[in-house]
């Protein structure tokens, strides 16, 4: 039997290039990002994810964020009972949990200034090059970072579950506005973000600027400082549900060629942003409208008729001395 020819590795390995070209990509129709949490590949018109960060990877599967919802609408009797364990009403506890509550609107008032220094540029960048319509329609707007801060941000949800939470340490009701509020926010977003929808540049953009400012105040707040200008906030988030509504409604008449399920996810985030949008004006109304004023005239007659006059009884007191 003939013998094979002895093969010299280090030979061979010496000659194979160690680097790719830099047209093979092109020449290919690859296209890697940058970015080391988001590694995706372009080939022809298929978009093929091959690795993310395991924590959004975990995030966006769907039983996953629904047990975590369904977790979330669940666990005030429980963040009750540790309550009582903590002995917040001690001092040395209560000054700890003070802080811990600065601490917590502190890292939500940083995490959105981040995104929106991040968020907007991008978008009012691809915005004056591009066209509205290649914020709205074009993949690449999705592969080059908004795709990565959309997860991010998607993700950053979750952590602010802690809200409801604090509040129930604080021995406060949380409002059925701030329940629907948390847990449809990571509904709507999971489904954008699963449909790698560009619209959701809008509540991205809008959103991290209004958090930046609400959760500086909240900060602020929480250490005595009390603002006269605080239902501005309010009015501002009020408004940010009209332009994002609005604003994303332009992908419908663009003619984007955007998958079906993404147009519903639209539909979904639209519909949950007008039940926000009820909700927080009837909030509004009963913090800050006040109460229908009395017409002139008709109160001191009021007043007139409930009081007795000065040195007379009143009918019942007189009937209970006649007893």
């Amino acid at each position: 039997m003939p013998r094979l020819p002895k093969v010299n590795a280090t030979a061979i390995k010496a000659r194979l290039p160690t680097r790719l070209p830099k047209n093979l990509s092109r020449s290919l129709g690859l296209r890697v990002p940058k970015n080391p949490f988001r590694r995706s590949v372009m080939t022809g018109e298929e978009h093929i994810i091959e690795e993310d960060c395991w924590l959004l990877v975990f995030l966006m599967r769907p039983l996953v964020m629904l047990l975590l919802v369904i977790g979330y609408l669940k666990s005030e009797p429980y963040v009750a009972k540790l309550r009582t364990k903590l002995k917040l009403r001690k001092k040395a506890n209560k000054r700890l949990f003070t802080l811990t509550v600065v601490a917590h609107n502190v890292a939500l008032a940083v995490f959105s200034l981040w995104m929106a220094l991040r968020s907007w540029p991008l978008f009012l960048g691809t915005w004056s090059s591009d066209g509205l319509r290649e914020v709205h329609c074009s993949p690449a707007f999705w592969d080059n970072e908004f795709g990565y801060l959309a997860k991010v941000f998607y993700a950053s949800k979750f952590y602010e579950f802690a809200d409801t939470w604090l509040l129930v340490l604080k021995n406060k009701q949380p409002s059925f506005l701030q329940k629907y509020h948390h847990a449809g926010i990571v509904i709507t977003m999971w489904a954008g973000v699963a449909t790698s929808s560009n619209w959701l540049v809008w509540p991205t953009v809008l959103n991290s600027a209004i958090h930046t400012a609400m959760y500086s105040y909240y900060a602020a707040a929480t250490l005595g400082y009390k603002s006269p200008y605080a239902k501005y906030l309010t009015r501002a988030q009020m408004t940010q549900f009209v332009v994002g509504i609005l604003g994303a409604t332009s992908t419908y008449f663009f003619g984007c060629e955007a998958a079906q399920y993404s147009k519903r996810a639209l539909f979904l985030m639209q519909c949950y942003a007008a039940g926000l949008l009820v909700l927080f004006g009837e909030m509004a109304r009963a913090k800050y409208g006040g109460g229908k004023r009395p017409k002139r005239g008709a109160s001191p007659a009021r007043s007139r008729s409930a009081s007795p006059a000065p040195g007379r009884a009143s009918p019942r007191l007189a009937a209970r001395k006649r007893r």
